[in-house]
C-alpha cells in the first residue's frame, strides 16, 4: 500500500461517523464537567479545570470501556496521591522528593490491572509535590474530587447520549468480506472462461486484501461485543455476536481455500487457461462461479436475518425463501462439481496438466461448499455456531472442521 493510500485510509478512519459522534460527546462532557466543577463549594472549586480532564479520560468508544477506564484511573490517581503523601510524611520536601516520586510512580504504573490510567500514578505524585507544594492537602483533595466529577459526567453522557453500539457496523464489515471472497472466486473463474493467461492475478489481490481486512474485522467484532455491555440500546437492538465470530472463522478458512484454488490453477500449472482446453475450462469456471454464488447466497441470508431481527413485525417468509434459495445454490455447486468430474474423466490423454491440480480444485470447492453450507444451516437454527467464540478472533486461519483429504 502506498504512503498516499495509507494516509488517506487513516484520515477516513479518523472521521468515521462513530468517531465524529464520540468527539461531539466528549466535547459536550468536557463543557458540562467544567460547569459542574465550578459549582462545588469550598476550596475544591479552585481546581475545577481538572473536571474536563476527568471527562476526557472517561470517554471511551464503549460504555463498559468507560466504566472500566474510569475506575482504573481513579485507583491510579489515589495511588499517586498516596505515594506523594508518603514521601511528604517520611522525608518532607527535599531535592530527592521529585525523582523518588517519579521513579516509584513509574514502577507502580507497570501494574497492568490499572489499564490506561496507570500513567497517572507518576503524574499525580509529581503534581501533588510540585503544583501542590506547601498546600498539598487542598490540592490533593481538589484534584481527585474534580477528576471524579469529570469522570462521572463523562459516564453519564456516554450512557445517555447516543450510547455507542457497533453491532451493525461489525455485521456490515463481515458482509463486505463475504462479497470480497465471492469476488475472488469469480475472478479465477473469469480468468479461465475468458481464456486469459495465468499471470492475471487479480484473485490474489482480493485474497491479500482479505487477510488485512479480516484482522480489522476481528477487532471490530470484539469492539461490537463489548459495546453491548451496560448499553441500554442493546435491549431493543438484538444481535448475535457469536454468529459474527463464527462467520469470521469460516471466512478465514474460505480465504485459505480460495488461495489454494488460485495457486493450483496459476502456480502449479503454467499458463493454465490455454492448456486446459474448452472441455475442462468451461466446467472449471462453472464450478467457481457456482461457489461464488453460494457465498453470495450466504451473505444475502445473513443480511436478511439482520433486517428481520431489527423488524418489529417479522413474518418468517424471508427465512423460508432464503433456506430454499440456499439449497438451490448448494445443489448448483454439487451439479457443477459432478460435471467437472465427468469432463475430467473424459479429458484427452496424455493430460496437459497434472491430475493433482484438478483434484485439488475439486477438493477445495467441496470444502468451500461444506463450510458455507454449515454456516447456512447454523444460521437458520438456534445454535451458536461452531463455538469459536472470542478466542478465535485474531487467528489467521485456525483449524478447519475435520474432513477427509483428497486421495492421490
Amino acid at each position: 500500500m502506498s504512503l498516499w493510500r495509507r494516509g488517506a485510509s487513516e484520515v477516513r478512519d479518523a472521521v468515521r461517523p462513530w468517531r465524529l459522534i464520540l468527539a461531539a460527546k466528549t466535547a459536550l462532557a468536557a463543557g458540562l464537567a467544567w460547569i459542574v466543577g465550578g459549582l462545588v463549594p469550598g476550596a475544591v472549586e479552585d481546581y475545577s479545570y481538572y473536571a474536563p480532564l476527568g471527562a476526557l479520560v472517561s470517554m471511551m468508544p464503549t460504555i463498559a470501556g468507560s466504566v472500566r477506564t474510569s475506575v482504573q484511573t481513579a485507583v491510579a490517581l489515589a495511588s499517586g496521591i498516596g505515594l506523594a503523601w508518603l514521601i511528604i510524611v517520611l522525608g518532607g520536601p527535599t531535592p530527592w522528593s521529585v525523582p523518588i516520586a517519579v521513579g516509584v510512580g513509574v514502577l507502580l504504573s507497570g501494574v497492568r490491572a490499572l489499564g490506561p490510567g496507570r500513567s497517572y500514578v507518576p503524574i499525580t505524585a509529581l503534581f501533588v509535590l510540585v503544583v501542590g507544594g506547601t498546600d498539598a492537602e487542598s490540592y490533593s483533595l481538589g484534584y481527585i474530587v474534580q477528576m471524579a466529577i469529570g469522570m462521572a459526567v463523562g459516564l453519564a453522557v456516554n450512557l445517555l447520549v447516543a450510547p455507542p453500539l457497533y453491532s451493525r457496523m461489525s455485521a456490515g464489515r463481515i458482509s463486505a468480506l463475504r462479497v470480497q471472497t465471492a469476488s475472488g472466486l469469480r475472478d479465477i473463474g473469469s480468468q479461465l472462461a475468458d481464456d486469459r493467461r495465468a499471470d492475471d492475478l487479480r484473485w490474489k489481490q482480493h485474497t491479500d486484501a482479505l487477510y488485512e481486512e479480516l484482522v480489522q474485522a476481528d477487532d471490530l467484532a470484539v469492539q461490537a461485543r463489548k459495546s453491548r455491555r451496560l448499553n441500554l440500546r442493546s435491549r431493543w437492538n438484538r444481535h448475535d455476536s457469536q454468529k459474527d465470530y463464527d462467520d469470521l472463522q469460516t471466512l478465514r478458512w474460505l480465504r485459505s481455500r480460495v488461495v489454494n484454488v488460485g495457486e493450483s490453477l496459476s502456480g502449479d500449472v503454467s499458463r493454465v487457461a490455454p492448456t486446459l482446453g474448452s472441455e475442462l475450462r468451461g466446467p472449471l469456471a462453472a464450478v467457481l462461479e457456482a461457489s461464488a454464488d453460494l457465498v453470495s447466497e450466504w451473505d444475502d441470508e445473513r443480511r436478511a436475518d439482520s433486517e428481520s431481527a431489527r423488524s418489529v413485525h417479522t413474518t418468517g417468509t424471508t427465512g423460508s425463501e432464503g433456506t430454499a434459495s440456499s439449497v438451490r445454490a448448494t445443489r448448483n455447486v454439487e451439479n457443477a462439481i459432478r460435471e467437472l468430474e465427468e469432463a475430467f474423466s473424459r479429458r484427452p490423454r496424455p493430460a496437459t496438466i497434472p491430475d493433482e491440480a484438478i483434484g485439488s480444485v475439486i477438493f477445495d470447492v467441496r470444502r468451500i461448499s461444506a463450510l458455507v453450507g454449515e454456516r447456512l444451516r447454523q444460521g437458520s437454527g438456534s445454535g451458536s455456531g461452531s463455538g469459536s467464540g472470542i478466542g478465535s478472533a485474531g487467528k489467521e486461519d485456525g483449524d478447519e472442521p475435520a474432513s477427509s483429504k483428497p486421495v492421490g
